[in-house]
This record gives C-alpha cells, structure tokens and sequence, in this order.
C-alpha cells in the first residue's frame, strides 16, 4: 500500500513539473512572439512585386518558426533578383525588413520577364513600369519558356559588349552565331556573334561608314553592319524589323 502511495505521489510530481514547463514554454512564446511584420521594398519593384515579396515575408508560418538570418537567406533564395535584405527584430516585437533589388538590364520579350544586373529573371509585372523606358530589349529563342532562364553563352557574350552599346537596343538572336543589334537611338544594325563581338572602336567606325553613306544618299534609312569577319565590316540595307 506504501510502495502504490509513493508511486502516486512521483507520477503526481513528475506530472506537475510538466505542467510547470509546458505553462512556461507557452508564455515565453507568447512573451517573446512576433506580432507585427513592417517590410520596405525597394522603389523598383511594381505594386504587384510589393505585394509577392511582403506575401512570402508576412507568412506567420515562416516568420514564426525561423530566425531572421535563416529567414533572410531563404528569402534571397527563392527570389534571386533580391540584392539584399535585412531583417531585425525590435523590441516591441515587431519584424522590420529593408528589400532592395537588383537593377534592371535587359527586357525578355518573348518571356515577358526582366532579367536583372546579375542575370536573374524577375517578372515584367514586378517591376515599375517607368524603369522600362529605354531599355534593352532581347527576342531569343535561347531561353527557357517557363524559368526565363537564358542561355549561360549568350549572357556572358552580353555582358562582354560594352553596356552604352547595347542600351536602349533591341536585340535579337536565335543562335550564337547571328547576333543581331538594331541600336534604335543610331538607326544602325550590328550583326555580331560569340567570338566577333563589337567593340567600342568598331561601333565608330560602323557610325563614320553610315555617315559618309548618308552624306551620299545611300542607304537614307539606316545601315546593317556585319562585323563578324577579321579585319572587314560588310555593308547593307538596314531592313525594317519584323
């Protein structure tokens, strides 16, 4: 009767002390909880990337259970086009983060996405309309039609041109030996591809050429310079784009 008395009496014990831990543990998640997400995004981002970067940050279910470095990093993660993010968490138990992203480089047409400064591709609809104006516009065929994800040889081939050469161009290639420039701003054509590709000195002389033709009346629309051969530049009709 002794030996039940006391068995009792420890599993009374043992059950009191886990009373005791489980009403602490659940105060101090309360105590210590976060109950406010405060996210500044970076001006370029359109109200509707606003809105998709806030719905990933201000899910309680990823604020909640990770810490703000493990929540920062897989944030970055699956958004690539974020440059960076920091998140803190304040006393008043509130997270506030600070998105900024990459700039804009070059506008998939066809892909109806925006391939950022460091070659990742963010949604057209994410970004504010007004940092379209006059930039890059690429119609590839070398691009995944649901990842947007270019071709590796054509970005570094891009990113190898001088960017003043390709602004404000529209850009077309299907294969990386027809590279195709049509500088809007020049009304003038490059014809390039990997390993001839234009430079600085050669878009001069392309523009000295176009020049000394208009100064003829030849050619008055424009010119199409073919520069993937060593040591010469091939001359033609600029034509009018599809």
């Amino acid at each position: 009767m002794k030996l039940r008395y006391e068995h009792i009496k420890s599993t009374c014990a043992i059950g009191a002390m886990l009373i005791f831990l489980i009403t602490v543990h659940t105060l101090a998640v309360y105590i210590f909880a976060v109950r406010n997400v405060v996210t500044h995004v970076d001006p370029l981002a359109s109200s509707e990337g606003i809105t998709a970067l806030k719905g990933y940050l201000e899910d309680p279910k990823r604020y909640q259970q990770e810490s703000t470095t493990r929540l920062a990093h897989n944030m970055q993660k699956t958004f690539a086009y974020i440059q960076s993010i920091t998140i803190a968490q304040t006393p008043d138990h509130t997270i506030r983060a600070q998105i900024n992203l990459h700039k804009p480089w070059i506008e998939l047409v066809q892909q109806d996405q925006i391939l950022m400064q460091n070659a990742s591709a963010m949604p057209k609809k994410y970004l504010d309309g007004s940092y379209l104006r006059g930039i890059t516009q690429l119609d590839t065929t070398l691009a995944d039609p649901e990842t947007a994800e270019v071709s590796s040889q054509l970005i570094t081939a891009l990113q190898e041109i001088d960017q003043e050469i390709i602004a404000h161009s529209y850009i077309t290639c299907n294969h990386l030996h027809e590279i195709r420039i049509h500088m809007k701003r020049d009304n003038m054509e490059l014809v390039c591809n990997r390993t001839s590709l234009p430079d600085k000195k050669i878009v001069d002389q392309c523009k000295k050429i176009k020049h000394e033709l208009e100064t003829v009346d030849r050619y008055p629309d424009g010119i199409c310079a073919d520069v993937r051969f060593c040591n010469q530049i091939i001359i033609s009709k600029l034509q009018a784009r599809r």
